[in-house]
């Protein structure tokens, strides 16, 4: 699996082991917030017992259009280099976050569960048995890949249309597992 860069919504997935829903296009509609709501740092609980916190830093781009930049962070929250695109879209009532490390690159897709000022809860993980299910049924037209375990290596939609997005967002807590990235914004030093 490839290393993507982020250290704390990214790479930490990554190092679990984790995929991500990928597709070539933002998801829904821009959702606008007010500078500076997001940007800032922010400290990821660990994700499993012994693991370090992630730390990254949210930047605004256009906040308007929902659109930021994100890069890892120290533990003071500063940020250390290769900046991704980080997108808030929202299809209906829900909330998404699209993330990539380049332009040449698909959108990885993390589903917000939670968002305020000071915390951010995150569905990344796709559980493997619901997202085969929807795909055999053709309610997604992806490319489901799994590991040697079993588990979700890759979904990988060619495109999502507007109809499958909206699937999505209502259908989302029956298609990705329990698991959640819980992000919580650090102290200004200021």
């Amino acid at each position: 699996m490839r290393r993507i860069g982020l250290a704390v919504s990214l790479a930490m997935a990554t190092l679990l082991g984790a995929c991500f829903v990928q597709h070539p296009s933002l998801i829904g509609a821009p959702e606008k917030v007010a500078a500076g709501e997001w940007s800032g740092a922010w400290v990821a609980d660990p994700q499993r017992d012994g693991d370090e916190p992630g730390f990254f830093h949210v930047a605004d781009v256009d906040p308007a259009t929902g659109a930021f930049t994100v890069e890892d962070a120290d533990a003071d929250g500063n940020g250390l280099g290769e900046k991704m695109d980080m997108r808030l879209r929202r299809v209906g009532e829900q909330l998404f976050l699209d993330v990539r490390n380049n332009p040449e690159n698909p959108w990885m897709l993390f589903v917000v569960e939670e968002a305020t000022q000071e915390r951010i809860v995150l569905a990344w993980k796709p559980a493997t048995a619901p997202f085969e299910a929807a795909i055999a049924r053709g309610d997604f037209k992806a490319k489901l890949t799994k590991n040697a375990q079993g588990d979700v290596d890759e979904i990988a939609f060619a495109e999502m249309n507007a109809a499958e997005a909206e699937r999505l967002a209502k259908t989302w807590r029956e298609l990705f597992v329990a698991e959640r990235i819980v992000l919580n914004r650090m102290a200004s030093a200021d």
